[in-house]
């Protein structure tokens, strides 16, 4: 019979298992053991459901345990032989990056918010925390996840525009800003919002 999940916390590594006599939560094992599993149930489910292939895309930024060779080589086997596609995050850059340009952020304030009104503003000890950041998480609406997607694409095509550099950031209401700034207050990105910063990509860039 299990119990009560409780924390611990523990170092994340690449592959390694144990350092210095001390056990570690390996990405290796939670990609083979837990999430690969997961995202191959939910494609096959995707897949029937709409009858069509479906490629899952992966990005993670480059902190230690994401590079890891052994971790890195066993990632992207299992990606090539699904025919998945994986990337990884310029350095410096969380504009290009949703989860450090959107998602943190908002869960973030959500979090900032449930701590001020249900616990009057005291600080939470570790439990709490990560039982109140596990709330949040699996009660973000996955409609406003799928702004940021807009948003992400945007921002690329920004920078392409650019030749690499970061003129378009410096508009007066650039449509980056405009997406940002909805998305950060969960606000709907109305179809004429989207149609009028679509319109002021060059499409000769995909042509």
């Amino acid at each position: 019979m299990r119990g009560k999940e409780y924390f611990v916390g523990i170092e994340i590594t690449g592959s390694a298992k144990q350092k210095d006599g001390k056990k570690k939560f390996t990405m290796l094992a939670f990609f083979k053991n837990t999430l690969l599993p997961k995202l191959d149930e939910k494609a096959e489910e995707l897949s029937q459901k709409l009858n069509k292939r479906i490629v899952v895309r992966y990005q993670h930024d480059n902190a230690a345990p994401h590079m890891e060779k052994n971790f890195k080589r066993f990632l992207e086997q299992q990606f090539a032989q699904r025919g998945w596609l994986i990337g990884y995050q310029p350095p410096c850059s969380p504009t290009t990056n949703v989860n450090d340009a959107y998602l943190f952020p908002a869960l973030s304030k959500m979090v900032s918010r449930s701590q001020a009104i249900n616990f009057r503003g005291k600080t939470l000890d570790t439990e709490e925390l990560w039982s109140l950041a596990k709330e949040t998480f699996a009660s973000y609406p996955l409609e406003k996840l799928s702004m940021a997607f807009v948003q992400n694409e945007q921002v690329a095509c920004a920078i392409m525009e650019d030749k690499g550099g970061n003129e378009h950031t410096k508009e007066k209401g650039a449509c980056i800003s405009t997406f940002a700034n909805h998305a950060y207050r969960g606000m709907p990105v109305s179809k004429k919002m989207m149609i009028h910063c679509l319109q002021r990509t060059r499409t000769e860039m995909f042509e």
